[in-house]
């Protein structure tokens, strides 16, 4: 077996496992994305083909037709890939500032059609010039003028994708451009090789190296994300750390005044000497002093998250609040003849319960920031969501094309000149700063980070967790309004175990006034003495007189009308109690699902 067949089997591997992975994961369908998508699957044909084409070559005899197919197939294949590989390069090399969605859509759209031009004219090309054959002993491959056209037409892509690299000269040392250079190296070599052996049908492989090699250096906006992530998480350590380190040095400054008082005040109950005790006493008050001190330095930093703002959470449609944001910024932007995008995650939460008042200044703060210090160009407002159970993370992103800053003064974004106290509970929101707005995010729970490059513009992204408005959360509402209604609403409770009678009243105390009873009879008592409930909630066994008894007997008496749920054993019994047609629950129901149930009887008695 040839040693070009056993790279192009090895090259066939390695090209499956990459299709595998690459397709598997969850991925953001960015356009370099897409383009790489459409370059993995090539090269798996690719592969597939060059195996393919080592047998049919040395059995060409027999399979004459098939293999003139699968010959031309495999150089259509090349001039596929190295066609998606120019058009990913000129894609990344894309970097003309200030460029609007429509006019980079037409820079793409117009390289496209050039490419797949070139590609349909040398594809008839390659199908219409002869192509020629070698077979011997193990050895076996094609070559002509339909094979010599690739080698003419490959070298004037690489020049095109060397002319956009330069062009784009600042990020040459970006790691998305590796690729390139390794197919220049290698590819030129295996070439030439090829060119003086072509048995050893390198080619293949070398496109499969290539195209594993750029699974590395693609963009991937998670693994951006998750970066974003771990300097925030570092930066709320840090902020943590200093705390921490800030108490524990705060302790040991105390210590020592402590210990002064404790020793002069015992040599004063000791002392007659009155010039002693006022030297002493003159130390305690000294100490004192220092302690004074060290504690109002500690409540400053204790309360500088506070600083006196009342955080009002409440229930939001998420929509709205962007929407209502949008078209603000629009409008401004507009007057400094800016280009305003939005683009919101469409999977987001309809209702969201959180402080949307401060979120909406935050938001404010960040896009007036942005078109203020934004002269020409754009103001690029995002919204993306995860969620997780009933919680849903904002990641909100404020990108513009303005000065921006350089890296090392990146924090002094943050600081404010005026050192005085800020009563934020009196700031309006055409007040709100930058400083003010990151206070503001750490008081609602979040993180903000900053990405900015001088002349280049910045990239302020704000991520702050929310709670998920669902049916539950509604019925958390519905507790609200049963607090109100404490007097009102009425209910009885009737079980003989004493543990459970105290469990449930502590449970049932937040809905309504609670009165027990031991067991049916005596149920059956209150009830006949004319004392009314607005529930009955009743254990399902008990020895005097069960459920099903008490509610037969209930039912007889005559103006009783009061729901009544029965407390199950377990989850099997209360299924067959409402098949029964009976009101139900089991002892592992949860407060949010009591409530839900006691509210629906409430509506409908």
């Amino acid at each position: 077996m040839s040693v070009g067949f056993t790279f192009s089997a090895c090259s066939l591997f390695y090209s499956v496992l990459l299709t595998m992975t690459f397709f598997s994961k969850k991925r953001i369908q960015t356009l370099e994305n897409k383009i790489y998508g459409y370059l993995i699957v090539s090269n798996l044909i690719g592969t597939i083909l060059a195996v393919s084409c080592y047998f049919t070559i040395i059995n060409r005899e027999s399979m004459l037709v098939i293999n003139d197919l699968i010959s031309k197939a495999l150089l259509i294949y090349y001039l596929t890939w190295i066609s998606f590989f120019t058009a990913y390069i000129l894609v990344i090399s894309y970097k003309k500032e200030n460029a609007s969605v429509e006019e980079r859509q037409k820079h793409y759209q117009s390289v496209f059609n050039i490419l797949t031009i070139v590609y349909l004219l040398i594809s008839i090309l390659v199908f219409v010039l002869p192509l020629n054959y070698y077979s011997k002993g193990s050895v076996a491959y094609s070559y002509g003028p339909s094979a010599n056209i690739l080698y003419i037409l490959i070298p004037i892509y690489i020049v095109v994708c060397l002319v956009a690299m330069f062009r784009n000269f600042k990020e040459i040392k970006s790691k998305k451009y590796l690729p390139l250079f390794v197919f220049i190296t290698i590819g030129t070599i295996v070439m030439i090789i090829q060119k003086l052996n072509p048995g050893l049908l390198l080619m293949t492989s070398m496109e499969t190296f290539v195209t594993f090699l750029m699974y590395f250096t693609i963009e991937n906006p998670d693994i951006k994300m998750i970066d974003e992530l771990t300097k925030a998480k570092a930066m709320v350590e840090k902020n943590n750390n200093d705390k921490s380190i800030f108490i524990f040095n705060t302790a040991q400054q105390i210590r020592h005044p402590l210990n002064m008082i404790e020793q002069r005040t015992e040599q004063i109950l000791e002392d007659d000497n009155i010039e002693s005790i006022r030297e002493k006493a003159i130390d305690i008050r000294t100490s004192g002093q220092k302690i004074s001190y060290i504690l109002n330095g500690a409540m400053d930093v204790s309360t500088m998250d506070a600083k006196k703002i009342k955080i009002v959470e409440n229930q939001y449609k998420i929509a709205n609040l962007l929407n209502e944001i949008s078209i603000k910024s629009e409008k401004e932007a507009a007057k400094k003849n800016l280009e305003f995008r939005t683009n919101f995650d469409e999977a987001m939460p309809e209702m969201l319960y959180g402080d949307s008042i401060r979120l909406k200044q935050i938001i404010n703060a960040l896009i007036s920031n942005a078109i203020k210090y934004t002269e020409k160009g754009f103001v690029e407002f995002n919204v993306n969501s995860i969620i997780s159970f009933d919680v849903c993370r904002l990641i909100i992103s404020v990108k513009d094309s303005g000065i921006g800053v350089k890296t090392e003064e990146i924090n002094k974004l943050f600081q404010s000149d005026n050192k005085e106290e800020l009563d934020l509970e009196a700031v309006d929101e055409k007040d709100i700063t930058l400083d003010i707005a990151k206070k503001m995010v750490n008081l609602i729970g979040g993180t903000i980070t900053v990405r900015s490059e001088k002349n280049r513009g910045s990239e302020f992204t704000l991520i702050v967790d929310q709670r998920i408005v669902s049916d539950d959360n509604k019925i958390m509402d519905m507790v609200d309004e049963y607090k109100s209604l404490n007097k009102k609403f009425t209910i009885l409770f009737v079980s003989d175990d004493e543990e459970q009678r105290t469990f449930y009243n502590k449970r049932l105390n937040s809905i309504g006034k609670v009165t027990l009873a031991d067991n049916g009879q005596e149920c059956l008592q209150k009830i006949r003495k004319k004392e009314r409930y607005d529930l009955l909630i009743i254990k399902e066994k008990m020895d005097k007189l069960d459920a099903y008894k008490t509610i037969e007997k209930l039912e007889n008496i005559e103006d009783f009308n009061s729901p009544i749920i029965i407390l199950a054993e377990d989850k099997e019994s209360k299924e067959v109690l409402i098949r029964k047609g009976y009101n139900a629950i089991s002892k592992d129901i949860t407060q949010v699902q009591l409530v839900k149930i006691i509210n629906n009887l409430k509506k409908t008695k």
